[in-house]
């Protein structure tokens, strides 16, 4: 799994693609409506008066449609315009993010896994040359002072080690929960040094 591939499987993510794509959405609905004539509206009247001729019935109807004659909807549609322009680059600036993102948590995901390889490789170490001298120590060859600082600095980096464990697994479960790979914890591979 490269940082190419986490990436790529993050943009590619139905659930994620509106976070970018909505900004565009709402600004193409608005200006569609600063576009359209506004709605007409319809008032009816009833009078009965009493006339000459006896009681008689008028029924008015009134259709009301607002012109608009001083160029405010077409101002209002290019102003709908330049928020569908704004709101693109609202999308691009929300996509680069999320991508910065990904590509933070999988460096950080990356150093702490050779952080872990390299402690992993020193706890052994440590550990052959404490075990080393403590059987130098028994036969009498060695004195227990040199075992004794073996033996804390075998402690200090597994203490070392379980610290940077933990910190490989947080940012670990974080670039899964971004990327969501179908196998769990694959081991992640790249370059901790920039390419020139």
């Amino acid at each position: 799994r490269t940082e190419a591939d986490a990436v790529r499987r993050v943009l590619d993510r139905p659930d994620l693609k509106h976070l970018w794509a909505l900004p565009e959405a709402q600004a193409q609905a608005q200006r569609t409506e600063a576009g359209l004539w506004s709605n007409p509206s319809l008032e009816a009247t009833r009078e009965n008066p009493n006339g000459p001729t006896g009681p008689r019935r008028e029924d008015t109807f009134q259709i009301i449609q607002p012109v608009d004659f001083s160029g405010r909807r077409g101002l209002r549609k290019d102003a709908g315009d330049l928020r569908l322009k704004a709101a693109r680059g609202e999308g691009d600036v929300i996509r680069a993010e999320l991508v910065q993102r990904v590509r933070l948590t999988f460096h950080q995901t990356l150093l702490h896994q050779e952080r872990l390889k390299r402690l992993e490789a020193a706890v052994n170490r440590v550990s052959r040359l404490a075990g080393a001298l403590e059987r130098q120590e028994k036969a009498g060859e060695a004195s227990g002072t040199e075992h004794r600082r073996a033996q804390r600095e075998l402690d200090g980096l597994r203490a070392r080690l379980a610290l940077e464990r933990a910190a490989f697994l947080r940012t670990e479960e974080q670039l899964n929960m971004l990327v969501q790979w179908e196998d769990q914890a694959p081991a992640i591979e790249g370059s901790l040094v920039p390419e020139a």
